[in-house]
């Protein structure tokens, strides 16, 4: 979403946040801005953000970061990340989260240990 990381250096303007504001613009969609100082940024309280698979892993982190209106989840988070977010409070609360996942697919365990953090 934007920030600092120890793996590598990435311009801001490359950023999910940065690109997803863009987008917003280009397409006229204002209510979804707002402004944080002199910059616009999405406004996450009016955002609902999903994903599948290793997508749902991201969604889940943007919504650790951010307060969103609704976070939907599909078939994920897959990934073993209790120890980076997942253990953590996120700021969207889990009152507004929604998880599918089939009970037969490969990696159901992984998903529901994430989901019951």
């Amino acid at each position: 979403l934007g920030g600092v990381s120890p793996l590598f250096s990435l311009p801001a303007h490359y950023s999910v946040k940065a690109r997803l504001t863009d987008a917003l613009q280009q397409l006229g969609w204002t209510q979804f801005l707002t402004k944080n100082g002199t910059q616009l940024e999405p406004n996450w309280n009016r955002t609902i953000i999903a994903g599948h698979s290793q997508g749902a892993g991201h969604a889940a982190y943007a919504a650790y970061l951010y307060s969103m209106e609704r976070l939907v989840l599909f078939s994920g988070p897959q990934n073993c990340c209790g120890s980076l977010f997942v253990d953590r409070d996120f700021a969207t609360p889990r009152t507004r989260l929604a998880a599918f996942f089939h009970l037969l697919e490969d990696f159901q365990g992984t998903i529901k240990g994430n989901l019951e953090r």
